[in-house]
């Protein structure tokens, strides 16, 4: 057996592992058992593994300690920061009945519509502007890692190995995804946990070795750029970890299967914990190598090691090849099965206006799967022929998330004002303008990116950025106002 033949074992014996897993997690009979499970331990594992995703993390981390030397490890600290003032405002911040109806967003357009007497489609808005990101940002993440396996099952991996990789993958999730719903994701990413959280140390262990033992390079990467171009587009890639916790509809989800709010503190203390942990060794591990070493790169340097070790069919590179594909397969398959229930649910409440705890209507939950057995493969086939027709990709998901930005101070604001009950101050029965210069900041925000990306690309990255400046100036006198009536004991 060869080093690739074993690769590919692995990667079928994982893939394998998962499908059998998730055949004793049990079948759910309700909307509620489909999206919902409130295991606390097991809702930490699966946002852990979510956060770990194979193409973020060899992609943004490997390249990114080369680019930006120490300054790249101010990124793993912003999600840190991200993920605790999010855990703060849902368990904390948010008043409990905000999580009657499923997640904080259907709580809060709720709240939203009774105090404006009429619709203000908040959570429709809020809802198919992230879910859209999320379906860019799914598919970045499947073909680019996609891409990385291929170099670790194939000696000369092509087009047609990426997508027979990815159809493999897409298939096993999909099916266990329908059957099981959440359940299945929670006792799936499990195993997922083990295999990534090796993977990801070896990793590390690798590049500390990799830079002990290669000769230095005069090309090493700089401890920190000086160059401003590189400054300000690291600003901005070190601020949206951050404001991605606020509004990444995965956390609203989380945290909305915990009903009590000391779980919710629990649940985003230790995925923090976990997850920064990890990546911050990463980091480390990469610097180390870029700093010492550079030439070409951590990524490349981990890539060649791969190649080499499938070359030499040994029985301990046999051994490693296996370890290699089922570990990175994991960490894909982590990231897909959360990201495809998380979105399912997101459109389910926001955009169908269905009730993700009912226990009732049975009918609904063959409704569910249905349309995700039809849209989701039509959502991939898209997306995958966009990416294979190789426009800029990563460019054009800066493009389609900048609007986002707008979302993270809203979402604090609106917490605020619930919690203080003076959501009056946005949305009334008079006026519901406030709120809407929201929309129209995010739609302004989305054409300028558009057009950043048509004719001056470079500037696109820092679109979202001036977003959430303007987003955040706009936010003030509402919640200036709010701090008078506090005084005023209103």
């Amino acid at each position: 057996m060869t080093a690739y033949q074993a690769a590919l074992c692995g990667l079928f014996a994982s893939t394998a592992l998962f499908y059998l897993l998730s055949l004793f997690s049990g079948l759910p009979t309700t909307i509620k058992e489909f999206f919902h499970d409130s295991n606390l331990k097991l809702n930490t594992i699966s946002l852990t593994v979510a956060n770990l995703a194979l193409a973020s993390t060899l992609a943004f981390i490997l390249d990114g300690t080369q680019i930006f030397g120490f300054l790249y490890l101010l990124v793993p600290i912003s999600l840190l920061a991200g993920q605790s003032v999010y855990g703060y405002l849902v368990s904390r911040m948010a008043p409990p009945e905000l999580f009657g109806r499923g997640t904080l967003l259907t709580g809060l357009d709720t709240a939203l519509n009774k105090s404006a007497g009429g619709q203000v489609y908040f959570q429709r808005i809020f809802v198919f502007s992230v879910g859209l990101t999320y379906l860019f940002a799914l598919s970045y993440e499947i073909f680019v890692s996609a891409g990385l396996l291929a170099t670790a099952i194939a000696p000369a991996p092509t087009t047609a190995t990426e997508v027979l990789i990815e159809l493999l993958l897409l298939t096993v999730v999909m099916i266990y995804t329908l059957t099981g719903g959440y359940r299945t994701v929670q006792r799936t990413d499990c195993a997922q946990f083990f295999f990534s959280v090796t993977f990801l140390l070896a990793l590390s262990g690798l590049l500390i070795s990799l830079a002990r033992h290669q000769v230095p390079n005069l090309a090493a990467a700089p401890i920190v750029p000086t160059n401003l171009v590189t400054l300000l587009g690291f600003a901005t890639l070190a601020l949206t970890p951050f404001t991605a916790q606020l509004y990444g509809i995965l956390n609203h989800a989380m945290a909305s299967h915990q009903g009590d709010a000391k779980e919710r503190v629990s649940l985003f203390r230790w995925a923090r914990i976990f997850t920064f942990l990890l990546l911050i060794i990463l980091a480390f591990s990469a610097l180390f190598y870029n700093t010492a070493i550079g030439g070409n790169g951590a990524k490349t340097a981990v890539i060649t090691w791969v190649t080499d070790n499938a070359k030499s069919n040994t029985a301990t590179a046999c051994w490693l090849a296996a370890f290699v594909a089922a570990g990175m397969g994991s960490i894909i398959m982590s990231t897909v099965d959360t990201l495809l229930i998380t979105v399912t649910q997101a459109y389910y409440e926001g955009i169908a206006n269905r009730d993700s705890r009912n226990v009732d209507d049975h009918g609904q939950l063959r409704n569910v799967r249905l349309s995700m057995v039809i849209l989701w493969p039509l959502a991939f086939l898209i997306l995958g022929v966009w990416w294979y027709t190789k426009p800029d990709t990563f460019s054009i998901l800066f493009a389609i998330a900048s609007p986002c930005e707008a979302l993270a101070p809203l979402i604090v604001l609106l917490l605020v004002l619930a919690k203080r009950k003076h959501l009056h101050l946005i949305a009334n029965a008079n006026s519901s303008t406030y709120i809407f210069l929201f929309y129209f900041l995010m739609a302004v925000t989305l054409a300028v990116a558009l057009y950043a990306l048509s004719s001056h690309q470079q500037w696109t990255r820092s679109v979202g950025f001036c977003s959430l400046v303007l987003s955040s100036l706009t936010s003030l006198p509402a919640f200036i106002k709010s701090q008078r009536l506090l005084r005023n004991g209103e």
